[in-house]
């Protein structure tokens, strides 16, 4: 039993202990030893690595708190315009179908200074029903807490006109 095949982790840093290795050396070795994996693990594990930028994936110089970088106007810019469209689309949420929206919105389908008369919840469900998917219409109708059989009988009085 030796102290390099039980314990080779104690007799590395006994190396440097004993002056046979300096700290520097004994670092070099197991740098060069190890994968470039391996040691993006270590310094992960020991929170040495550099944080990286969410959006553009830069290194962030320093310890932030927030997620995206100082310097990056990319970043920046497009923390405005989640914040604007947040702010937008709160102001509407008793009134229209936010998540629908939401989803246009990330596909490029509808922009901030856009239409939201469409996602109004009496404008999906009269929609519906216009295009004859009447249980489309009611579950939608459920779902916004609207009244189906009054908006139907909206829209007969109103072609019937």
């Amino acid at each position: 039993m030796t102290l390099f095949n039980d314990k080779p982790r104690e007799y590395a840093l006994n190396l440097v202990d004993d002056g046979m290795a300096t700290d520097g050396e004994l670092l070099s070795m197991m740098i060069n030893h190890m994968t470039s994996q391996d040691v993006k693990d270590c310094l992960t594990a020991n929170e040495l690595a550099p944080l990286e930028c969410s959006d553009c994936e830069s290194e962030i110089d320093g310890r932030l708190n927030g997620e995206t970088c100082q310097l990056c106007e990319d970043c920046q810019n497009a923390v405005d315009e989640k914040e604007a469209i947040d702010e937008w689309l709160a102001e509407l949420e008793d009134t229209h179908d936010i998540e629908l929206m939401r989803a246009d919105i990330e596909n490029n389908n509808l922009d901030v200074d856009g239409d939201e008369t469409p996602y109004e919840f009496e404008n999906i469900v009269t929609t519906s029903i216009i295009n004859g998917q009447h249980s489309q219409a009611r579950s939608q109708a459920d779902r916004y807490g609207l009244n189906y059989e009054e908006l139907k009988q909206d829209i007969s009085d109103t072609i019937g006109e």
